[in-house]
């Protein structure tokens, strides 16, 4: 009998260690897309333009995910909100791969094609608040914020 009871608990444990190697694994496979959760167009807030210009007292970034890749720019407008003009684009590319980090953490892997060589461009998403704001980071380099962006379209 205490030799069964010691080999049921080696293959509990063995069985624990299988299945918890398993879930690492799960989460480290990376997929083609993005998921659905994280796929629109997402936008910040108005942010005060600290270098004050008067065609610029305001901005907003805006970031976009489709199946195939993310587009991202910032766009400039007056004291009283009014669009003035767009500025440059961040982060158009292409052949977007994501992977599953947390329950509400997701890495999204693209390549954007320079001088015929594909850099990688990486980010990390956070959402929260029934999946209507997410937090992005970009990975490239030294990690960078880019702020808490809202949901605005499917």
């Amino acid at each position: 009998m205490k030799k069964f009871t010691v080999l049921t608990g080696i293959l509990t444990i063995a069985l624990l260690l299988t299945v918890g190697s398993l879930s690492a694994q799960a989460a480290t496979k990376w997929h083609i897309g993005a998921p659905k959760v994280v796929r629109g167009t997402w936008r910040t807030a108005y942010t005060h333009n600290h270098h004050y210009n008067p065609f610029s007292y305001y901005f907003r970034d805006t970031f976009t995910v489709n199946m195939t890749d993310t587009a991202g720019g910032t766009t400039m407008y007056n004291r009283h909100h009014h669009h003035v003009s767009n500025g440059s684009g961040w982060g158009a590319n292409a052949q977007l791969h994501y992977r599953q980090l947390t329950n509400h953490t997701y890495q999204l892997r693209s390549y954007v094609d320079v001088k015929h060589h594909k850099l990688p461009l990486t980010y990390r998403i956070t959402l929260s608040h029934h999946n209507q704001q997410l937090n992005l980071t970009r990975l490239n380099g030294r990690p960078a914020k880019l702020g808490r962006f809202y949901k605005v379209a499917n």
